[in-house]
C-alpha cells in the first residue's frame, strides 16, 4: 500500500511538473540523477517534486511525502523501485544513461 502511495506520489509530481526547457528522460542519466538509497534522500526529492506544482497543492503533497512513514522499509523496498525505475527508463527515454 505504501509502495503504491509512493508511486502514484512520483507519477503526480512527474505528470503536474512544470519541467520547462529540462527534458524528463534527465532521470535517466546517472549523472543527474542518482536513485536515492535511503529513505529521507527520497523524501527530499519527493518534497521537491511537490514544490513544482501549483501554488494550490504544495502542501497536500508535501503532507502526502511526510506522512508516509517507510524507513525501516526502504531497504525492501530499494530493489523493487530500481527495477522499476530501470523498466520505466528503459522503455520511456532508452534506457539508464551514465
Amino acid at each position: 500500500m505504501k509502495l503504491l502511495l509512493i508511486l502514484i506520489c512520483v507519477f503526480i509530481v512527474h505528470m503536474n511538473a512544470q519541467f520547462e526547457n529540462i527534458d524528463p528522460c534527465n532521470i535517466c542519466n546517472d549523472s543527474w540523477f542518482l536513485m536515492p538509497t535511503t529513505w529521507e534522500k527520497l523524501t527530499r526529492y519527493l518534497r521537491f517534486g511537490c514544490n513544482r506544482l501549483d501554488k494550490s497543492v504544495i502542501q497536500p503533497c508535501r503532507d502526502v511525502v511526510d506522512s508516509m512513514n517507510l524507513h525501516s522499509q526502504y531497504p525492501t523496498l530499494l530493489p523493487k523501485i530500481t527495477e522499476f525505475y530501470t523498466q520505466m527508463c528503459k522503455k520511456y527515454c532508452g534506457g539508464v544513461k551514465g
